[in-house]
């Protein structure tokens, strides 16, 4: 910091305000950008990765309760690691140091978002967010091959921006969720933007991003995808002037839900948990024959809440999410205090056959507590909740709709979606997300303005 304000004595514009004049610029085409670069210790890296001396600088530019917070949590994660590797030494100890750095450079974007103004990154990232999302569309269309690609019995998202691989691609949810987070980053440049090509270039960017989120069949980007566009409306709803423009949302999400539909596997994937449950539901519902009795008519077929009430079922239906989860809390209850030492599955049990040593647990929060233990996830929980209690305090009705649709991205994705992976935890979606919480702290409750 002291570097920084010497170097301000020699200008007369703030530090914050020159700050303000890059890191908008900077920070949007760096996040909105995740083309694969060399990888570190057998970890992919991104462009995000070149704003790490940024972000240590703005963990440091402003020293409070926050700060404090995320810093003993760091401090905490290692004292985990060095114990975990002298109890129960597994070879790893560099990989599980890189693997609590990782972790904690998602979260560190949140302090470099309180050094950058929200809406004008929120401008920028739009034009940045479609000039990536239209290639990848671009190039599915004309292919012709679906987005969920299965490569040597494993799946990937098919994402190749101008013959560039992305990042995180295997999986399909470490880089489907940026993408759900880019179409809410577009909705607010149509909503809110005076320009009309970034209106026009955004709409097309929306459709794009709605074709690749249902094309990629996972089941809870489209869950997110969902919640964002409700949310969406009932900001709208508040705001007659925005109906027009809403329009143009709705167009978007007519092109590329066929034109995603078109261009899954089998188009099956993502309906089976609906499906399965429809059928519970109707055996549980009376019989239109009998007298209103809950049992079901005696010529129905045998209730298929049977087969969901299975375990092994259950874990078919979620892709192995409950074995994986049954796994991590079991390792997380065998050493509470220290968790695995940031290892992956392994390090307490063999585990099960087909769970890849890279796996994680799935859920957020639990992976937090199952790394780290309670020695690193209770001041990293703290840290969170600091970070939610200081900057989500503006009323939804009274802001810009770049600040609006930023806070629905950000409580969709440390919401429902934490409950399904751990996104906060990747370097791209992750990082994202982490940022526009921190930049809320510039949103100073704006007034919606009228869009003409």
């Amino acid at each position: 910091m002291a570097v920084w304000q010497f170097i301000d004595t020699r200008s007369k514009m703030p530090a914050l305000e020159r700050a303000n004049k890059i890191l908008p610029l900077l920070t949007s085409v760096a996040l909105s950008f995740p083309i694969a670069l060399p990888a570190v210790l057998g970890y992919e890296t991104n462009p995000a990765f070149l704003l790490a001396p940024l972000v240590a600088w703005a963990l440091f530019a402003k020293w409070d309760a926050v700060a404090v917070a995320f810093v003993v949590a760091g401090v905490a994660g290692l004292v985990s690691i060095l114990t975990a590797a002298l109890l129960y030494p597994d070879g790893r100890l560099l990989k599980d140091i890189l693997s609590l750095t990782l972790l904690m450079f998602s979260a560190g974007f949140f302090f470099l978002g309180r050094r950058t103004d929200l809406e004008r990154f929120m401008k920028f990232a739009a034009v940045a967010s479609a000039v990536f999302l239209i290639p990848l569309a671009t190039r599915i269309l004309i292919t012709g091959a679906p987005v969920r690609l299965p490569i040597a019995g494993l799946l990937h998202y098919n994402a190749v921006w101008l013959n560039l691989p992305t990042f995180a691609s295997f999986g399909v949810n470490s880089a489907v969720h940026l993408t759900v987070i880019q179409a809410a980053i577009v909705c607010a440049a149509i909503l809110g933007s005076r320009q009309r090509w970034i209106v026009a270039l955004s709409t097309i960017a929306l459709g794009s991003a709605v074709l690749l989120i249902v094309g990629s069949e996972s089941r809870s980007s489209i869950l997110a995808l969902c919640v964002i566009f409700t949310a969406t409306a009932a900001y709208i709803s508040r705001h007659r002037y925005l109906w027009r423009r809403s329009v143009l949302i709705l167009v978007a999400i007519a092109v590329g839900l066929p034109l995603g539909t078109a261009n899954t596997r089998d188009g099956q994937r993502a309906t089976k948990l609906v499906a399965y449950v429809a059928s519970a539901i109707k055996q549980a519902l009376p019989s239109e024959r009998g007298s209103g009795s809950l049992m079901p008519d005696k010529a129905a077929p045998s209730p298929d809440i049977n087969k969901i009430s299975s375990g092994r079922d259950i874990n078919k239906i979620s892709s192995g999410r409950i074995a994986i989860l049954k796994l991590a809390s079991r390792e997380f209850l065998s050493s509470p205090v220290i968790g695995t030492g940031f290892s992956p599955f392994g390090r307490y049990e063999r585990p099960p056959e087909g769970v890849l040593l890279t796996s994680t647990s799935h859920i957020y929060y639990l992976t937090i507590f199952w790394k780290g233990g309670l020695l690193f996830g209770i001041p990293f929980i703290v840290f969170i909740v600091l970070a939610f209690a200081r900057n989500l305090r503006t009323r939804p009705w009274r802001i810009s709709p770049e600040t609006a649709m930023a806070t629905i991205a950000v409580l969709t994705i440390f919401g429902p979606v934490s409950f399904t992976y751990d996104t906060p935890n990747v370097p791209a979606a992750g990082a994202l997300a982490f940022f526009l919480l921190g930049a809320m702290e510039t949103v100073r409750s704006h007034q919606t303005r009228n869009v003409t």
